[in-house]
């Protein structure tokens, strides 16, 4: 098996570009969780909220402590080389690297994915299970070696978060579906790759230890505080069955922010710890489900999140200043002492990365996805143009679109709607038009009808 050292050398070139948001701050971009991560990664100890994958990620690539720009770089080169090999292998150029170097400039530029590909967080690692997806269960011009490493990254990917354990297993289903009912005959999906990946994706489970069953049902909570629908059960109930929420139903917060994080909420002055509050939050949360009347409210509450996430994914979501006395900044100067000062001297850390200060990029930002939008629009509905792309594209299409969708609906309806969890994969979009482009050929529009 050869290294393709050319791949190679486009995709460290792409991963440069990827990085720009990250070179821009001076440092790369921080977020409140990635004080727990390097926490977790330095000290072995698992959070009782996430899995320590991306922890010992960060310890491992960052040299043990050595520099916080090398786990910028690996994570923003594992993307890089994604999307050079569906490039390569979607389109139909003579030269597709000199393309790819197009598409990651034009990405970097005009869409989110510099901000989250330079950020010490595991958002990036959303896509990163999805391209993988994409390439092993389509691309028929794999290699062994690039099959073999995309198996280990999808591996890891799966395993760095508890969100994509559901968008993977029920991306995986969705495009057997889609084989299924819109594709039947014109689609060759590699079946052993398909169960291969579901095998890993449920593997992904025994990495998330104990914070699956230590957390799960505190972020469920936190969702139906702040949808109504655990002040409509409590009132409900309260009369009947005695739960510890039922004295300060007042003080319940409508924000699930501040239900899981706030020390003010009942989830910490009524429970000594999260484990203690699994038994009666469990209870109740299953009582809604049974419920027709809270499981209908589940329904609709879900579905109205959905599109609230669909249509929030502005750069700059809590990244906000972390210095001074922050768990953050300690733990910078702790594990990696040497990149203090250059931390504290970022743009980030003067208050210039906040979301308030990044208006005019999040409006080009928006500009940009509601146009490619109404672009993917037109072209499906111009005939020539439709019909010039090729069936395989049509596929990836689908897929991508709906792991966008079902990013959206299961982040905004176990976890909240915010714009870090949009940013993950909204610039997929304009990936998506890149792709098409690479084939279309719009002269047609302006010719006439044949005589």
């Amino acid at each position: 098996m050869k290294i393709n050292y050319k791949a190679l050398l486009f995709s460290i070139i792409g991963a440069l570009f990827l990085l720009g948001f990250a070179f821009y701050n001076g440092y790369p971009i921080v977020y409140s969780d990635t004080s727990t991560y390097i926490a977790s990664g330095f000290s072995l100890q698992p959070p009782q909220d996430r899995p320590i994958i991306y922890g010992l990620f960060i310890r491992i690539f960052s040299l043990n402590g050595f520099s916080l720009w090398i786990v910028a770089f690996i994570q923003s080169l594992i993307i890089s080389y994604l999307l050079l090999l569906t490039v390569r292998d979607f389109t139909n150029l003579k030269n597709p690297s000199r393309y790819f170097l197009f598409v990651i400039a034009s990405l970097s530029i005009l869409s989110v994915i510099s901000f989250v590909s330079g950020q010490i967080i595991t958002d990036i690692f959303t896509s990163i299970g999805i391209l993988c997806i994409l390439n092993l269960t389509l691309n028929a011009k794999l290699k062994r070696l690039d099959r073999i490493l995309l198996y280990i990254i999808f591996a890891i990917a799966n395993a760095m978060h508890m969100s994509h354990l559901i968008i993977n297993f029920l991306l995986l289903l969705s495009i057997l579906i889609i084989k299924r009912f819109f594709f039947k005959n014109s689609i060759i999906l590699k079946y052993r790759n398909i169960w291969i990946l579901f095998a890993l994706t449920m593997l992904g489970i025994f990495s998330m230890g104990s914070s699956l069953s230590k957390s799960k049902h505190v972020f469920f909570m936190g969702r139906m505080a702040e949808n109504g629908i655990l002040i409509q059960f409590l009132n409900d109930n309260c009369q009947d069955k005695k739960y510890k929420l039922c004295d300060c139903i007042d003080s319940i917060p409508a924000n699930s922010t501040e239900f899981l994080w706030d020390k003010k909420s009942p989830l910490y002055t009524r429970y000594a710890s999260w484990s203690e509050s699994r038994e009666e939050f469990n209870r109740i949360i299953w009582s809604t489900f049974w419920h027709p009347k809270y499981l209908i409210r589940h329904i609709c509450e879900s579905g109205k999140s959905t599109c609230r996430q669909l249509i929030s994914f502005s750069a700059g979501d809590g990244t906000g200043p972390f210095v001074g006395k922050t768990d953050l900044f300690e733990r910078i100067k702790k594990y990696f002492s040497s990149e203090a000062i250059e931390y504290s001297h970022t743009r980030q850390s003067r208050g210039l990365l906040k979301e308030e200060e990044l208006v005019n990029v999040n409006n080009r930002y928006c500009w940009i996805i509601i146009i490619s939008t109404l672009m993917l629009i037109l072209i499906f509905n111009i005939e020539s143009l439709r019909n010039q792309i090729s069936t395989d594209k049509k596929f990836l299409i689908c897929l991508l679109l709906g792991s966008i969708i079902l990013n959206s609906f299961v982040n905004a309806s176990l976890v909240i709607v915010t714009d870090r969890f949009g940013a993950k994969l909204i610039w997929l979009i304009p990936f998506i038009i890149l792709v098409i482009f690479s084939e279309l050929d719009l002269k047609v529009l302006w010719k006439g009808p044949k005589n």
